[in-house]
């Protein structure tokens, strides 16, 4: 299975875990069960941004024309638009994935 449909997979998987963790949480008989279910929630909460961040971008090129007319092209990271190097696998200005495949 492609990584891309692994990440799918997996942050769909934590969003059903999330919703159990709630629905959990009001069904929950002492105070202390519920806010453990609510940080259980929480923590799924960040572990699916973290995934989000993680995700691939794929470069693209920029460049100018305005120095001597022949211009100069560079490839930038598809997230932050900084330069990056081809032999970069992440960029080194947002630590995005860089993905030169596509």
């Amino acid at each position: 299975m492609p990584e891309q449909e692994k990440r799918v997979k997996t942050i769909e998987g934590l969003k059903e875990l999330r919703s159990h963790f709630h629905a959990l949480a009001g069904i929950a008989s002492s105070k202390q069960t519920r806010a453990g279910h609510i940080e259980s929630a929480r923590i799924i909460d960040d572990a699916i941004i973290l995934l989000k961040a993680s995700e691939p971008v794929t470069p693209d090129f920029e460049g100018n024309t305005e120095y001597d007319g022949h211009g100069s092209w560079w490839h930038v990271c598809g997230a932050c638009r900084q330069p990056i190097d081809k032999d970069d696998a992440f960029c080194r200005w947002c630590g995005k994935p860089v993905n030169w495949n596509d």
